[in-house]
């Protein structure tokens, strides 16, 4: 099991401090513990598709975060962290049928 973590990216808060208005530095906020949870996605992702190419099967799950808490406190994560999810990682014992994807033409939209 590898446990995702991330961690916000706090460099223009550190760059802005109090200068910036009050609705401007929630959003500087918001976009720093976005980006390092999608930095965090992104390296999940490169995880996922090296499992596969070892042959070996891999998911990320989020639901057992239901029990962040106690998963915290056993692995001994510190409170700056944040648990993006949970990779389980093994060998398959079966080989799945891929599902089926919509149509690219349906889930992309280009703007001009």
């Amino acid at each position: 099991m590898i446990v995702a973590l991330s961690q916000p990216l706090t460099l223009l808060t550190t760059l802005t401090g109090p200068r910036l208005a009050d609705d401007d530095r929630q959003r500087v906020v918001v976009m720093e513990r976005d980006s390092g949870l999608i930095g965090t996605s992104m390296a999940m992702q490169n995880l996922l598709l090296a499992a596969h190419a070892a042959g070996l099967g891999a998911s990320g799950m989020t639901g057992p975060l239901v029990a962040a808490d106690r998963i915290r406190e056993i692995l001994r994560i510190p409170e700056a962290w944040h648990i993006a999810a949970l990779v389980p990682v093994g060998y398959p014992d079966e080989e799945p049928v891929p599902t089926a994807r919509k149509s690219v033409v349906h889930v992309t939209r280009w703007v001009r």
